[in-house]
């Protein structure tokens, strides 16, 4: 007798032509008339496989995106809750990442006391992306001019808030200089 059991693995199978194809087999002991048998089914999975691939590639690319812009990053569930964050608005804010995901937009005092938490609600309740400008103290101590954009986003079919931050910091700095200079 031969014991039950059930496999499941991908192969590579070359057709005829030279082809390449990825296979998923599913394998199977049953038994016909007494007589053990294999029960194997073949499926071509190469298209699969390929989106699957090119997926990948893309969501690399969004990360290093993501990680590696010089603008503040982040992405808010629709209750506040900070999901994501990139290094630069951590940099930014004088926090770690880690930090800035235990923080509820909703909830941040400077957010708050500059004007930026009405217009990221704004943007949340229009649907429209919205813009302000303001001079804050982060939450970690840090003064700042912030250029803000804040842009209503869909992930799984839930509302989001995309905010997107430039330290204008020394723009504005220089700016100041350059007009007293004039003076």
């Amino acid at each position: 007798l031969i014991a039950e059991y059930t496999d499941v693995f991908e192969t590579i199978h070359r057709t005829k032509d030279g082809e390449r194809r990825n296979i998923q087999v599913i394998a199977k002991t049953i038994s016909l008339e007494g007589k053990p048998f294999i029960h194997a089914i073949f499926r071509d999975i190469t298209d699969q496989k390929k989106n699957e691939y090119q997926l990948q590639e893309s969501e690399e690319r969004f990360r290093l995106l993501f990680e590696e812009s010089p603008m503040g990053i982040a992405t808010y569930k629709e209750d506040g809750q900070c999901i994501m964050a990139n290094g630069a608005l951590a940099v930014m804010i004088g926090a770690t990442r880690e930090q800035v995901l235990l923080q509820n937009f909703k909830k941040i005092e400077s957010w708050q006391r500059s004007g930026m938490l009405d217009v990221a609600l704004k943007a949340m309740n229009t649907g429209i992306t919205s813009r302000c400008v303001v001079a804050v103290v982060s939450t970690f101590g840090k003064e700042l001019e912030l250029d803000c954009d804040f842009a209503p986003i869909k992930i799984n079919g839930k509302p989001h808030l995309l905010a997107m931050f430039n330290d204008v910091t020394h723009l504005r700095q220089a700016e100041i200089e350059m007009k007293e200079a004039k003076d």
